[in-house]
């Protein structure tokens, strides 16, 4: 138990030590308020009128959540550059070596970095409840469905997509050894080369990718909103198959570091 928690500490003191951290940090406490008071402020012109955005939607104690979430999701991408950056920095320094010689087992590097994506992803989903609560207090909420264990499973769904999404960062980048390369290579396939793939594919089984999957996890809050369902799996079919990805991910990260040079 001891060795886990000083791998974990060890990875918290060079993570909250560098400059990439420091930065992404403060883009997403920065970046998160200002996207929603942003949102409630601006407006949209419809018929010679100039109409709120926030005026638009009919908003409930759940569906709020499904609009911080979803927006939220798209600054996963900032932790996806720290964990790149941070792995890149422990193999090219040759940090990962040396503890290998010092005694440390291989796959306990692995360890470590899976440890502290489970802590940015918790500490990210806090605070991203804490700053959706406060914010959503200032805006009129409608009367709807919508209990704290409710909006705590939405939160909990965004923290195992952001590990989602940090996940495949951390095995392309053992792959690749190149933060800028292995972020081009990510933002291709997320955006780009998955949807060719169900453009071309138009079977169920696309719907099982691992992007897919990831984003599946959290409901679309304008196909909600107008289509009154979702129109993809089931939410525990989500985090079924996006675990079972997880699971396959880190399953060859280990094999990947217990086999190569270091």
């Amino acid at each position: 138990m001891n060795l886990y928690v000083n791998l974990l500490l060890n990875e918290w003191i060079k993570l909250k030590s560098s400059m990439a951290f420091i930065l992404m940090s403060a883009l997403y406490l920065l970046v998160l308020p200002l996207a929603f008071f942003y949102f409630q402020n601006s407006y949209v012109e419809f018929q010679g009128l100039e109409i709120e955005a926030g005026e638009i939607f009919t908003l409930t104690n759940q569906n709020i959540w499904y609009f911080i979430t979803y927006f939220a999701s798209y600054l996963h991408y900032l932790f996806v550059i720290v964990i790149l950056t941070n792995t890149s920095s422990d193999v090219t320094s040759g940090l990962w070596k040396q503890h290998v010689i010092d005694g440390l087992d291989r796959h306990h590097l692995v360890t470590s970095k899976l440890m502290i994506m489970g802590l940015v992803s918790v500490i990210a989903s806090i605070f991203l409840f804490v700053c959706g609560t406060i914010m959503i207090q200032f805006i009129d909420i409608a009367e709807g469905d919508g209990s704290q264990v409710q909006v705590l499973s939405i939160i909990a769904l965004y923290g195992l997509q952001m590990f989602g999404y940090m996940m495949v960062a951390l095995l392309i980048n053992l792959f690749l050894k190149s933060t800028g390369i292995s972020l081009i290579f990510l933002l291709a396939w997320a955006i780009l080369l998955e949807r060719v793939i169900r453009f071309l594919d138009k079977s169920d089984i696309t719907n099982y990718l691992f992007i897919t999957a990831f984003d599946t996890l959290l409901t679309h809050p304008f196909i909600e909103l107008f289509m009154g369902y979702d129109p993809f799996y089931p939410t525990l079919t989500a985090v079924a198959v996006s675990l079972a990805w997880i699971g396959i991910f880190a399953g060859i990260a280990y094999w990947k570091v217990g086999k190569e040079d270091l």
